[in-house]
């Protein structure tokens, strides 16, 4: 469901959200450019937890310090796996409500932040928990205030972290001879990544082989798709 740039507001949000809250198929959500002010966003907790959903987007929703009850609802839920909160006036005193998520969250995998007034206040911590994270795929920074300070604090996570595979470092006061260092882990992260996925695939096909359901449940997903 896309609702991005309709004029919405946050009454009409929470309207949606009891009329889909226990529907198990709806699995993308995007609110982008609305005018949310999402002062109530923790009063939306108990309506996405029964959820399956994977993406949420509320770029540009003038969020600003509410998004306190983004990184909230983060902590509690497990099937999330993309946020897009970029564009949403978050500084270093609402930030410090995410720098836990590394740690807390393992089933979320790509996370967008650009476009925000971060800095390496909140940065250091936020990356520094990043080595304690096994299901973070991409992260995006993008023109934000990060330093020299965050891009070390990064590379001494990516020491530990062989799972994260992209950063957007870009339009931020990070030397670029530490960009190219950050860029040289996430590549070998990335062979890695390569490495293991044939073989996974290769397992796959095979338990297919011996479970014809399995085949035709894939089918039907395909057909539905296409």
């Amino acid at each position: 469901v896309n609702f991005s740039e309709c004029k919405l507001n946050f009454e009409g949000i929470k309207n949606f959200f009891k009329i889909v809250s226990f529907n198990q198929k709806l699995t993308t959500i995007l609110f982008n450019r609305n005018n949310l002010y999402f002062k109530g966003f923790n009063d939306l907790d108990t309506s996405i937890a029964p959820m399956n959903l994977r993406k949420l987007g509320i770029s540009g929703c003038g969020i600003g310090k509410y998004a306190v009850g983004v990184a909230e609802l983060l902590l509690s839920n497990s099937t999330l796996h993309y946020l897009d909160i970029s564009n949403n006036q978050i500084d270093d005193r609402t930030f410090k409500s995410f720098i836990s998520i590394p740690k807390e969250n393992h089933s979320i995998k790509s996370l967008d932040f650009s476009r925000n007034f971060i800095s390496d206040i909140s940065g250091k911590p936020f990356f520094a928990n990043l080595s304690m994270n096994f299901s973070l795929k991409h992260l995006n920074f993008f023109d934000n205030q990060l330093q020299n300070g965050t891009a070390n604090t990064i590379i001494a996570s990516l020491r530990v972290n062989k799972h994260l595979l992209k950063i957007n470092l870009e339009s931020n006061r990070i030397q670029y001879k530490m960009i190219n260092e950050i860029k040289n882990y996430l590549k070998a992260n990335y062979e890695i990544a390569k490495k293991k996925f044939v073989p996974q695939l290769k397992q796959k096909i095979k338990n297919l082989q011996f479970n014809p359901k399995e085949i035709n449940k894939n089918k039907k997903k395909i057909y539905q798709e296409t």
